[in-house]
């Protein structure tokens, strides 16, 4: 049972090498950053060692700071907030700015519909009105429609920095997880390569001692058939 648990643990880990080297390769590098508005922006700063470390707690960290961006209401510069929210949160800068795709003019349309939701829920568990949807025809005034407006947008906000912790903090969580995973994992096949290594060392240790043995009796016997008889 032993044995074949190794064996599982050594292929699960050879798959997310493979997924891990897989991954890299359609992350942004460092020349895509370079010529960026971000770059223009903030320098080089952005091309420090530390912000490109594919450590266990630099990923997590980028993983986090680009979800967070990724879901609030900020399409369109969300790549810039998470470059600067790195020098604050030092991370994997490339994980963080391909997570922030994960809203984009496909999906963001329905992720904010959704943040509006929970920020017009806690606004009603306080007791607050989080308005109408804006339509200009049902206004008296020019005035109220843009009142209406901002009152949207801090409904939208407060759905959106709620759903934003939360969902960082479960993908930190996540990936911490699958970094001491990934270490276990690792563990256990240099734990297992060890043993075959001294299974090995053994193996020829015995042969070579038979090996002795053997060549020992066989001079012995020349010795005996060499000398003279009585």
């Amino acid at each position: 049972m032993s044995g074949k648990l190794t064996r599982i643990s050594v292929k699960l880990h050879n798959l997310l090498e493979d997924s891990s080297g897989l991954a890299k390769s359609f992350l942004p590098q460092k020349h895509h950053v370079e010529g960026s508005f971000a770059s223009r922006i903030l320098g080089a700063t952005l091309l420090r060692r530390e912000y490109w470390s594919f450590k266990g707690e630099a990923l997590a960290k980028g993983f986090a700071v680009g979800l967070f961006v990724a879901f609030t209401p900020t399409l369109g510069i969300q790549m810039l907030l998470a470059c600067i929210a790195i020098l604050f949160i030092p991370g994997n800068l490339p994980i963080a700015l391909a997570t922030c795709w994960l809203t984009n003019p496909i999906t963001a349309v329905p992720v904010y519909m959704v943040e509006w939701r929970i920020g017009e829920m806690i606004l009603g568990i306080f007791g607050h009105d989080s308005g109408e949807p804006p339509n200009i025809v049902e206004y008296e005034s020019i005035m109220d429609f843009v009142t209406n407006i901002f009152k949207q947008g801090g409904t939208l906000w407060l759905g959106s920095i709620i759903s934003s912790t939360i969902v960082a903090l479960l993908g930190y969580c996540a990936l911490m997880g699958i970094v001491y995973l990934e270490r276990w994992l690792r563990k256990i096949k240099l734990d297992d390569f060890r043993q075959i290594r001294r299974e090995e060392r053994r193996r020829k240790k015995e042969l070579s001692i038979t090996e002795a043995l053997h060549e020992y009796a066989t001079v012995s016997q020349e010795k005996e058939s060499n000398s003279p008889q009585e």
